[in-house]
């Protein structure tokens, strides 16, 4: 068993498979750190606006450069493009 608990950031927006996806989550909510829950409207996601950060951007980019040495994992289970965002934000800083 790892020594320390995973951090998690999970996408989702909001379609039932995602939904399953949400819930399949939270059954290991014990054994990670969940550190944000990100709603991404598929209308805007799925259309590829890039151009301005999110407030799931926001909250991606802020945990990556938390004061946590553990490695952050961003589920994709929908807005796919919320995570290409914060990237993008990360890689031109």
């Amino acid at each position: 068993m790892c020594a320390y608990k995973a951090r998690a950031i999970f996408t989702n927006d909001a379609e039932c498979d995602d939904m399953n996806s949400f819930l399949h989550l939270l059954l290991y909510a014990n054994d990670i750190d969940i550190e944000g829950l990100v709603l991404s409207s598929s209308c805007f996601h799925y259309e590829g606006d890039m151009e301005e950060d999110t407030d799931g951007s926001e909250l991606i980019r802020e945990r990556i450069f938390a004061d946590d040495p553990r490695p952050l994992y961003l589920l994709a289970g929908g807005g796919t493009k919320t995570i290409a965002r914060a990237i993008a934000t990360v890689a031109s800083a």
